[in-house]
């Protein structure tokens, strides 16, 4: 014959941390450790474990179990406030500095990627005229070869068809 259920209740990880003010991780390490029945839901897929009825009926102290703080006395806070306002006056001016900072950087970063454009823009340019200019001379003295070449060639001729007998 088995055993009757332990009395309990089934309850979602996240409602049982809900209920006794502790985070679903803490409350599945809590089910294993106790071995509480699980079992899964059919109709919404959630896994649901056997809550003790004994915890269930315990008073918890509130969220996670933690201990509420001490009571400030009334005229702390505004204390608090301007000693959090003076600490933090500081770490906003350098942060705005820092901020400032970064703009002047960022357009001057802008003005010198701009002027490298501009700079790789004339070279490729200087660089084209340089090949025009390379290959003007270069036909220019080709054409001069040829015209020696040329020259020569007449001369030659010309002193081939002078006479013998003619004098100079």
């Amino acid at each position: 014959m088995a055993e009757p259920p332990a009395p309990g209740e089934w309850l979602t990880y996240r409602q049982t941390g809900e209920r006794l003010g502790l985070r679903p991780s803490a409350i599945a390490a809590r089910a294993r450790r106790g071995r509480w029945p699980k079992r899964v839901r059919n109709d919404t897929q959630e896994a649901e474990i056997l809550v003790p009825a004994e915890l269930l009926g315990e008073v918890h102290s509130g969220p996670l179990h933690r201990k509420a703080d001490p009571p400030r006395p009334p005229d702390a806070t505004p204390t608090l406030l301007e000693a959090v306002r003076a600490a933090v006056a500081p770490l906003e001016n350098a942060l705005e500095r820092e901020v400032q900072d970064r703009r002047t950087l960022q357009g001057q970063a802008d003005a010198l990627r701009e002027a490298l454009h501009d700079a790789r823009l004339e070279a490729a340019k200087a660089k084209g005229e340089a090949a025009t200019e390379r290959a003007k001379g270069e036909a220019a003295e080709a054409r001069a070869r040829a015209r020696a070449s040329e020259l020569v060639h007449q001369i030659a001729a010309l002193q081939r068809s002078r006479r013998w007998w003619w004098p100079s």
